[in-house]
């Protein structure tokens, strides 16, 4: 150790050679894996640079027992010279605890070893939970020179789809303790959205607006190019847009097939009778994606602009398909900023005739998107976003 300043952050990334695990360890039905792609994309930032060293510590999130999971004990993990796991029991009701103290125990450990060897500590909470934002107050306990950050990808929030009651009273206990503790123990935030920022910074704390990060990615384009397709990823529901897909796809033959990823609560629906160019495809696993790029020649997000949610989350998706150069449909949403306007493509309304003709538009496009997107690629670099949240300090 020769630098004066440590970067730690916490969230839940793990490394691809534990998604095979984590499937057939915890899962008993459909997995739900939970590794966030931006996590892992600011990993490779923070490890490009002379200035600091960098931890990761992670508590990867695989659901709660015994209704998500096989297993009460999330453990067996790999880990590197960056990258630290924990290990926690995961209850129903009492995951988030357990989480805290895996947290706190790994904090812990550091300390002795390395931690307080460093003259400063940037530590950024990668997910802002109460698990992480615990790790953050124990830090801040134990060293004096604590500078935090917290990443907010959406906006903690008790609206929830589930009546039950004790689930939504307790979500609500968890949303209000968890404004509390960035209120008292964030020193900046980076927010993916304006609104998101007025929302939680009620102080008005330094803070950062980026929606995302872009890695580049190449994926082999497909052989065959008789056949056009039109690809969605992301959950099966009404909210995502899925029924807007099922009706724009009536509107084309047979040369124009609409590939459909994902799981939600149209799977059955989608299991059914279809539109002869319609194919659902069900999960898609982490390491398939390259192989679904490769043969797609346009992607589609047909969300509609309805309800708080589309102000106070940025789909991730978007940035997803802009890394692999593949031209965009979607309705516009609040959340999106002025330079995502010259690069996407957006229908007149939400007919499927515009949608039709939105999509036909953005094939003829297809080939100049490495092009338009380069500025985006740019500015979402991981290096530049992990550049900007350690100047906040």
């Amino acid at each position: 150790m020769n630098k004066e300043k440590l970067v730690i952050m916490l969230g839940s990334a793990y490394l691809e050679c534990d998604e095979q695990y984590i499937e057939k360890r915890y899962f008993k039905k459909m997995p739900t894996l939970s590794n966030p792609q931006y996590e892992r994309k600011l990993i490779k930032g923070f490890l490009n640079n002379d200035d600091y060293d960098f931890i990761f510590i992670s508590a990867p999130h695989v659901g709660y027992w015994p209704f998500r999971t096989k297993k009460l004990k999330v453990k067996g993990f790999h880990e590197n010279d960056y990258l630290k796991t924990v290990c926690y029991i995961s209850p129903f009701g009492l995951l988030q605890h357990f989480k805290a103290r895996a947290i706190k125990r790994k904090i812990k450990s550091l300390l002795d070893e390395k931690i307080s060897n460093y003259d400063s500590v940037h530590i950024i909470c990668g997910e802002c939970q109460k698990q992480y934002l615990e790790g953050i107050k124990y830090l801040k306990s134990k060293h004096s020179k604590v500078f935090s950050t917290v990443i907010v990808p959406d906006l903690p929030s008790n609206i929830v789809t589930y009546k039950n009651f004790i689930y939504r009273f307790f979500k609500k206990r968890n949303v209000e303790q968890v404004h509390k503790l960035c209120d008292k123990y964030a020193d900046s935030f980076l927010c993916f959205t304006a609104a998101i920022n007025e929302k939680i910074n009620i102080n008005n704390k330094p803070y950062i607006i980026y929606e995302g990060v872009i890695d580049r990615c190449k994926c082999e384009l497909k052989q065959d190019t008789s056949v056009k397709h039109i690809s969605y990823i992301g959950k099966t529901d009404n909210r995502n847009g899925v029924e807007s897909i099922l009706e724009v796809a009536k509107e084309f033959n047979d040369e124009y097939i609409f590939d459909i990823y994902g799981n939600g609560d149209m799977d059955n629906q989608l299991r059914g009778q279809l539109p002869s160019n319609v194919k659902y495809h069900g999960y898609l696993s982490p390491d398939k994606i390259d192989d679904v790029m490769s043969k797609s020649d346009i992607m589609v997000s047909l969300r509609k602009p309805i309800g708080e949610y589309v102000s106070l989350s940025f789909p991730s998706k978007i940035f997803e398909y802009i890394s692999y150069d593949k031209p965009i449909v979607t309705f516009r949403l609040p959340c999106y900023f002025q330079e995502l306007d010259k690069v996407l493509v957006y229908p007149s309304d939400y007919s499927a005739v515009s949608i039709k003709t939105a999509i036909l538009n953005a094939l003829k496009s297809k080939d100049n998107c490495h092009i338009i997107y380069e500025p985006l690629k740019e500015k979402y670099s991981p290096i530049n976003v992990a550049r900007a949240i350690v100047g906040l300090n």
